[in-house]
């Protein structure tokens, strides 16, 4: 009986060597760690937001583009002022709607509804173009144009373009009466003399309401 339990260990254990090596021919072997990690060459380094050994440019942060976008509103040139209310406008938390043309792949039936398409990228290439020249009017033609389609196209009231939309559009309104009123302030003393017929006729008018 001893033997026969002997034989029958060897022969399982035989069995079991056999399906392992059986095995190890399936599976490819698991390859060794290197010892140290392939620095890269020269050629191949790329300038890297992780790299904090190379000088790489990170773009700027929403606070100073918001800076330079007001100092730009608040400047001389009628245009550069449009183009910082653009950057307002691209800088608001629902502006992914309106930054670049609407795909017709994903959106087949779009251009059967708009007729005019537009979108702020378009609209910055034109700025830096000088396709509008010195007309803020036209610019604003083709802002009111972004958020006008996505309202038509996005009908119903409750959708998030279309309230993305309407806010974006007041937005615009309220920013574009700085472009404007910038540029059609009067010189101080038409100012003053504008200031003081109005005093002159509110006080006809204050009379005449008291007689």
């Amino acid at each position: 009986n001893v033997g026969g339990i002997c034989s029958w260990l060897a022969g399982r254990t035989q069995v079991l060597l056999g399906d392992d090596a059986l095995m190890s021919r399936r599976l490819p072997r698991e390859p060794a760690l290197p010892k140290q990690l392939r620095q890269r060459t020269q050629k191949e380094k790329k300038r890297s937001v992780y790299d904090e050994d190379e000088s790489s440019p990170r773009p700027p942060s929403a606070a100073k583009r918001t800076r330079e976008a007001q100092e730009a509103l608040a400047g001389e040139n009628i245009m550069s002022r449009c183009a910082g209310v653009l950057s307002l406008l691209e800088l608001r938390d629902v502006s992914g709607w309106f930054l670049a043309p609407v795909p017709l792949d994903d959106v087949p039936d779009y251009a059967e509804i708009i007729s005019e398409p537009m979108d702020f990228s378009t609209i910055r290439k034109k700025l830096s173009a000088g396709e509008y020249d010195d007309d803020p009017l036209s610019f604003a033609e083709d802002v009111r144009k972004v958020y006008q389609n996505a309202v038509v196209y996005n009908w119903s009231p409750d959708h998030e373009c279309h309230v993305a939309a309407r806010q974006g559009l007041s937005e615009f309104e309220r920013l574009f009466e700085k472009v404007l009123r910038k540029d059609s302030t009067p010189e101080p003393a038409a100012r003053g003399k504008k200031r003081g017929a109005a005093a002159v006729g509110g006080a006809e008018e204050s009379g005449a309401s008291g007689s």
